[in-house]
């Protein structure tokens, strides 16, 4: 979807679904999680799989679509299997005879196939991925990293045996479940000094750009670093990359304020985004975040992502929008999903210093519809709105003592029936302070 908005004192907003910029980073596909290390680590007690699986994947729970399976490589009878974190050190399935045992990494096979059912097979979307290669594989005889940094724990002769244990993992789950993987991501942050053993408390390895290039793929620790990746790869290799991978942490979120301020700005930012989606849309290729996380629990993380993801979405809103309930936003605001039952919803909401904001939605487009506005007609489209004085939502929580975005009593409208015109558009002026729930169906 791309947010348009008006310069001049009475903004707008124009929302189109599935509008792409020239230098956009491809579709949106869905949101999803790794199952490294908590599938491994609880996946043999049914009761808490089933728990974890439908609060992640089913439509009462999150919906997450897209799942992230790890190919281990550590070796569970090893004499350093004590310093891996708390599930880190996920089974190496492949022998150096090349078979393939699936048993030892039973319990995330089964959170795989239990996602595949509860998402449904038209939106599950898989990949595979690797932390390391087995640890007899390893120059280090470790899946944990090599004993000294930057140097490749993979050795060049080993670059046929390492594709050769990822493709058996594939052709696993493919003949004993029907599962095919969408995409595959040999690396983890390989650029990474941190992959040594004096540090690491998972599988980790590092890979200089020549061995990346041997094997071909991206997935680096931060934007900067993805930048270069792309920019070193070889022309000849782009043909065999699907898409870019990508991580987006800086180094503030491990060490925090030790961190100098222009360190973290050199890792992510604007400018580097921007370049990253200039070199991907080049190359044809889609770019994906395809991990990021806090460290700090789930609502940290939450508001974090609520955080970029809002940012990215309202780059173009004019000043003074905000996203109710979350004060990080103080100045910006939009939201739009889909529900069931071709169902479309738009937020929107203007901080209290804004102008008035007039939003403008192409309710054709949203619901992928080529039916008009029909007023009583049982193939038109229908729109209604329902106006909330979030403003003084915010002023009853504060003088409660509670967090800003709580609900109080507040002063809410009726729902307004709102009328669509010919072309598919539905108007709303939504007042400086207010939040505005629009819900567009099909009738």
């Amino acid at each position: 979807m791309r947010c348009t908005s008006g310069r001049n004192a009475d903004a707008k907003v124009l929302v189109v679904p599935n509008t792409l910029p020239a230098d956009s980073s491809g579709d949106f596909v869905g949101w999803g999680t790794s199952l490294a290390w908590f599938a491994h680590a609880i996946g043999t007690d049914s009761q808490l799989l089933e728990a974890v699986s439908q609060a992640l994947f089913s439509r009462d729970g999150l919906g997450l679509n897209i799942v992230r399976y790890n190919i281990g490589g550590s070796d569970l009878n090893g004499d350093d299997l004590g310093k891996f974190r708390a599930g880190g050190a996920v089974p190496c399935c492949y022998s150096r005879d090349g078979s393939f045992d699936p048993e030892p990494d039973a319990p995330q096979t089964a959170f795989l196939l239990r996602a595949r059912e509860l998402i449904g097979r038209d939106a599950f979307y898989s990949e595979a991925f690797c932390n390391s290669p087995p640890y007899w594989m390893c120059k280090s005889g470790t899946s944990r990293g090599h004993t000294r940094p930057y140097r490749n724990n993979l050795g060049r002769m080993e670059v046929e045996a390492f594709a050769a244990s990822m493709l058996a993992a594939l052709a696993h789950f493919k003949e004993a479940h029907g599962l095919v993987f969408d995409s595959l991501s040999p690396f983890n942050e390989p650029g990474s000094p941190a992959w040594i053993q004096a540090l690491s408390a998972q599988e980790g390895c590092y890979f200089s750009h020549a061995r990346m290039n041997d094997v071909s793929a991206h997935e680096q620790f931060c934007i900067s670093d993805a930048n270069k990746d792309v920019r070193k790869t070889p022309a000849a290799l782009w043909p065999a990359i699907g898409k870019i991978n990508t991580h987006t942490y800086d180094l503030s979120e491990f060490l925090g304020s030790k961190v100098p301020f222009f360190v973290t700005k050199t890792q992510d930012n604007m400018f580097k985004r921007a370049s990253l989606r200039r070199r991907a849309a080049h190359a044809q290729k889609d770019v994906w975040v395809s991990e990021f996380g806090t460290g700090k629990g789930a609502e940290p993380l939450a508001r974090h992502v609520m955080y970029h993801v809002i940012r990215m979405l309202t780059r173009a809103l004019p000043r003074g929008a905000r996203v109710f309930g979350a004060p990080p936003l103080a100045r910006r605001g939009v939201g739009v999903w889909l529900g069931e039952g071709r169902t479309g919803y738009v937020l929107v909401h203007p901080a209290k210093a804004a102008a008035p904001l007039t939003l403008s939605a192409d309710a054709r487009a949203l619901l992928g519809t080529q039916a008009a506005g029909g007023g009583g007609g049982g193939g038109g489209l229908k729109a209604a709105a329902t106006l909330l004085d979030a403003a003084g939502l915010d002023a009853e929580a504060a003088a409660a003592g509670d967090r800003q975005g709580d609900v109080g009593s507040g002063s809410r409208e009726a729902v307004r029936v709102l009328e669509v015109g010919p072309d598919g558009l539905v108007e709303l002026e939504v007042p400086p302070g207010h939040l505005a729930a629009v819900v567009i169906s099909a009738g």
